[in-house]
């Protein structure tokens, strides 16, 4: 006998940035290249969220930021990251400050993604996205010697957009094809196949 039973199905959610393609670039990076960024939550944002710092909440699993050169995890050597957003009555982000430093070793590798006007602290109190404009950069530093910008678009964010998951209830339908399938096949006497 088949049981049939819909348990509470809890997926996480997966939101992704495309930024546009840089302004300027220097070698690697080009102008046709751009920054994206992709972080999983357990759960939806909540609505209303104001400058939350989402990559300490308990519900932060995972994320990546692609800076058209290198992507950049949680498991890369080094880095330290953060992550900030502000969302609308729907929960749809509206403002991020997002950012990466590899520091170790030097020279150190700065990565951001800001909606404008925020400042965040990477820890170790390294301050990025402290642009008044929106502002997508991947820049390096060697001690004594100061920035050196390789590649950035100012005042033109990019979007966000929700990366959809398969459906359970799709999933569910078509397990139950397949089981459907099978008994059709067993009742005329096709069982091995």
């Amino acid at each position: 006998m088949l049981a049939l039973g819909a348990a509470p199905v809890s997926a996480s959610t997966i939101y992704r940035y495309e930024g546009a393609d840089y302004a300027t670039a220097s070698s690697p990076y080009t102008t046709s290249m751009s920054m994206v960024i992709k972080f999983e939550v357990a759960s939806p944002l909540a609505p209303n969220l104001s400058e939350e710092y989402i990559s300490v909440s308990g519900s932060f699993l995972d994320w990546t930021i692609d800076d058209g050169v290198t992507t950049y995890t949680a498991a890369t050597p080094g880095i330290r990251s953060n992550f900030v957003v502000s969302t609308d009555a729907g929960g749809d982000i509206t403002g991020w400050a997002i950012g990466a430093v590899v520091s170790d070793p030097p020279p150190n590798t700065f990565v951001e993604s800001c909606s404008g006007d925020y400042r965040v602290l990477i820890p170790g109190n390294v301050g990025l996205c402290t642009a008044p404009a929106p502002l997508d950069s991947v820049s390096s530093t060697v001690p004594f010697v100061g920035l050196t910008v390789l590649a950035e678009i100012p005042g033109a964010p990019g979007s966000w957009t929700v990366v959809p998951e398969p459906s359970s209830a799709g999933l569910a339908a078509l397990g139950l094809a397949g089981v459907g399938w099978r008994a059709r096949r067993k009742r005329r006497g096709l069982w091995w196949t």
